[in-house]
C-alpha cells in the first residue's frame, strides 16, 4: 500500500459515527467544475417490511443467515419478514453536492444528471479524489458541458443512518423522487437555477433504486442511464455469498460502531476484488482505495432484491431514451458474463422508451468507475447524452 493509502487508512478506519465520509471526497473538485454541497432536510412516508426477528446477534448467526437466504429455495423456507409492508413516516437528511462545468457555457450544461450510488461507497463515487483525470465521472462529464447532482444514500456518507432493517429499497425510491423534485425545482443547483432536463443515473443498486422511481414516475425523469444493472435474480445469492459480509460494527467499531447488527459490510479488501473487480483490467491501489473508503450497506437493501422488489419493474410507461452500460464481467449484473444478457431482460421493461441502448464495457467487472478503461465508459455515457438531444 503507497504511503497516500496508509495515511487514507488510518483516518478512515478511525473517522466516528455519523461522519461516515471524508473530508476530501467532499471537498474534491477541479478547476474546470464548480461544487457546491447542501444539506438537504426531507419528509418521506414509505412501504416498510417488518422484521419478524432480528437476523442476527454475531457474525456466526449472520454467517447462518446468508446462507440460508441464498440457498435455491429459500423464498419456501426462509422469510425473515412479515407477509405485508407497513407504512412509516422519516424525518431524513440528505447530503447532496451539485457541479457545474466552470468555463464550459454550452446548452448541456443546463440538463442535469441526478446520480445514485450503489451498495458500495457513497455519493463521491462519482467524484473520485483520487487519480481524477483516470477515474472521476464528474470532470469527465463537466468536460462535455454537463452538471451532476450525486448524493449520500440513505444510510452513508453524511445522510441519515438509519436500522439496518429499515432501510429498505422502497425508502431510497422515495428520498430519490423527491431529490428529483427539488432539482427540477432550482432548489439545490446553485447558480443554474431550473435545469431544462434532468437524467437520472445509477449504479448497481442505484439503479435499482433508479430504474424502480421510472418505472412509478415515468414522467418525472427526461432520460435514463443504468449502469451495473442486471436482471438475473440468481446472481445475487453468490454475490451476497462472495461478500462474505459482517456485522459492520464489529468490523470496525471505530467507524461502525454505534450501527445496529442490521448494517453489514464485505469482510476484506479480497471480498471487495471478488465481487466488484476483473483482472487484469484495475490498478490495486485504486481497489485498496475504495476498500479504505467503503460505506456499510444494509439487510433490508440486500433483501429487497432478494425478494424481486425493483428487479422487474415494468417501466413500460417510460418514454424517454436508456442507456444500459454493464461490465463484460460483472459478477452482479450477470452472474460474471454481460454480453447477449441485457437484450433479453431488459428490452420488455422499456417496451415504450424512445430509444434503448445496451453497451458492454469490455474487460470490467462491476465497478465501472474504478476500471483502467473508466473513461471509455464515461464517453459511452456522454456520447449517449449528446445523441439523444441533451
Amino acid at each position: 500500500m503507497s504511503s497516500k493509502l496508509a495515511f487514507l487508512a488510518t483516518i478512515a478506519f478511525n473517522f466516528p459515527f455519523p461522519a461516515l465520509c471524508y473530508p476530501w471526497a467532499y471537498g474534491y473538485h477541479n478547476s474546470n467544475v464548480i461544487c457546491q454541497n447542501y444539506t438537504i432536510p426531507m419528509t418521506v412516508s414509505s412501504e416498510i417490511y417488518i422484521y419478524n426477528s432480528t437476523i442476527s446477534k454475531d457474525n456466526f448467526e449472520l454467517t447462518d443467515f446468508v446462507s440460508a437466504s441464498s440457498s435455491v429455495n429459500s423464498t419456501n423456507i426462509f422469510l425473515p419478514v412479515e407477509k405485508d409492508p407497513v407504512v412509516q413516516e422519516f424525518q431524513l437528511e440528505v447530503h447532496g453536492t451539485f457541479c457545474h462545468p466552470a468555463h464550459i457555457a454550452a446548452e448541456q450544461e443546463s440538463t442535469v444528471i441526478i446520480a445514485t450510488h450503489g451498495i458500495e461507497g457513497d455519493g463521491s463515487y462519482w467524484n473520485s479524489p483520487y487519480k481524477p483525470d483516470k477515474y472521476n465521472f464528474v470532470d469527465a462529464a463537466a468536460k462535455q458541458g454537463y452538471s451532476v447532482f450525486y448524493y449520500d444514500r440513505i444510510g452513508t456518507g453524511n445522510s441519515t443512518k438509519l436500522s439496518g432493517y429499515v432501510n429498505q429499497l422502497s425508502l431510497q425510491v422515495e428520498v430519490l423522487s423527491n431529490l428529483i423534485k427539488e432539482v427540477k425545482a432550482g432548489t439545490y443547483t446553485d447558480s443554474l437555477s431550473v435545469p431544462s432536463k434532468v437524467v437520472v443515473l445509477g449504479f448497481s443498486f442505484g439503479s435499482f433504486v433508479t430504474t424502480t422511481l421510472v418505472a412509478t414516475e415515468p414522467t418525472l425523469m427526461d432520460g435514463a442511464i443504468l449502469t451495473g444493472l442486471g436482471y438475473a435474480p440468481t446472481a445475487f445469492a453468490p454475490f451476497f455469498e462472495a461478500y462474505q459480509s459482517r456485522i459492520a460494527a464489529t468490523q470496525h467499531p471505530a467507524k461502525f460502531g454505534v450501527l445496529d447488527s442490521g448494517v453489514l459490510t464485505w469482510v476484506d479488501v479480497f471480498a471487495n476484488i471478488n465481487t466488484y473487480f476483473k483482472q487484469p483490467n484495475y490498478e490495486i491501489d485504486v481497489a485498496e482505495y475504495s476498500e479504505i473508503i467503503k460505506q456499510p450497506y444494509s439487510v433490508g437493501e440486500v433483501l429487497s432484491l432478494q425478494l424481486g422488489l425493483g428487479v422487474t419493474a415494468d417501466a413500460g410507461n417510460f418514454t424517454g431514451p436508456v442507456l444500459a452500460l454493464t461490465g463484460e464481467y460483472d459478477f452482479f449484473a450477470c452472474a460474471g458474463y454481460c454480453p447477449g444478457f441485457l437484450e433479453d431482460n431488459l428490452t420488455p421493461l422499456y417496451s415504450g422508451a424512445k430509444a434503448l441502448q445496451i453497451a458492454i464495457h469490455p474487460n470490467s467487472g462491476h465497478s465501472i468507475n474504478y476500471k483502467k478503461n473508466a473513461t471509455g465508459a464515461f464517453n459511452v455515457i456522454t456520447n449517449s447524452l449528446h445523441t439523444n438531444g441533451f
